[in-house]
């Protein structure tokens, strides 16, 4: 018995690399078929029967192969840079309010009829304007059966934690992940006891919160509040605070297993950072 070991990676719009142990080879795949250097095959519209060919190697089949990979580079460098291009759109809900929203990327895979839109907010929206856009999204896409949409506020990084998601599997599903308009706005109204030193907001995707730093019963606190969302019912984290200096900015050590710390960067921003180095930055709130 012997193993054959084969791998496709997509590159998108059909394109790919099919990667063998002996060599690896350009294609491209859509719904009526398939092409690469070895040959192609095609569709017939019968179940299980297609028609495929074979290119015979000749001395002339390395001027093939290279004509092959300059086409694949060319369509997909064409192809990146207009899933690069972000596309503006916008959309009149039922109470007569326009809903602004700009496709970021979208990844389509016809020969499956699936795609994948990133799609970036102008801020939280309720579940009946994100169905209103999913719907559009569809209705633009009818040949797609599986849609996958994620939607990511002004502050989120595209592909790391989407706040919400619409997705058509083939019913369409409509999920809030992190919090909603009403539980932002009671986390933006949210105070807390104590001399209050400083404000600062983290609009996480899944888990938005607010760091307060104050001084309390000759203390110094950093009381972190969390708005209700999927992850989280909400709640408050109080942390001791040793304030220190590091290369002339001001820090703040507390105990924990991670060696984690804050500092207040020169924009007035508060830094998270491990020690690793920063992996987060909350704005500044005016008081």
């Amino acid at each position: 018995m012997s193993f054959r070991f084969q791998k496709r990676i997509k590159l998108g719009k059909g394109f790919g690399l099919n990667i063998s142990k002996s060599s690896i080879t350009p294609s491209y795949r859509n719904k009526r078929g398939s092409l690469s250097s070895k040959g192609y095959s095609l569709r017939t519209g019968i179940p299980g029967l297609s028609y495929r060919k074979t290119f015979k190697k000749t001395k002339g089949s390395g001027c093939f192969f290279n004509s092959m990979i300059i086409f694949i580079i060319c369509f997909c460098c064409i192809n990146i840079s207009c899933k690069n291009q972000e596309t503006p759109n916008k959309i009149i809900d039922s109470e007569k309010q326009i809903m602004n929203f700009i496709i970021i990327n979208e990844d389509k895979d016809d020969l499956v009829n699936k795609t994948s839109i990133d799609i970036r907010l102008n801020g939280r929206i309720t579940i009946e304007q994100l169905k209103a856009i999913g719907l559009k999204l569809k209705n633009d896409r009818p040949s797609m059966q599986k849609l996958w949409a994620f939607y990511y506020l002004p502050e989120n990084e595209i592909g790391n934690g989407a706040w919400a998601i619409t997705h058509f599997k083939p019913k369409l599903e409509v999920k809030i992940l992190g919090s909603t308009k009403e539980s932002f706005q009671e986390l933006n109204s949210k105070l807390v006891s104590g001399n209050i030193l400083g404000i600062w907001l983290d609009n996480d995707a899944l888990a938005p919160n607010k760091l307060f730093l104050v001084r309390e019963h000759n203390k110094l606190i950093m009381k972190t509040i969390y708005a209700k969302s999927s992850i989280t019912n909400g709640g408050e984290i109080l942390e001791d605070l040793l304030k220190t200096k590091k290369n002339g900015l001001t820090k703040y050590n507390y105990e924990n297993n991670h060696g984690e710390y804050y500092i207040i960067e020169k924009n007035g921003n508060l830094g998270l950072y491990d020690k690793n180095g920063k992996f987060k930055e909350a704005k500044k709130v005016k008081q």
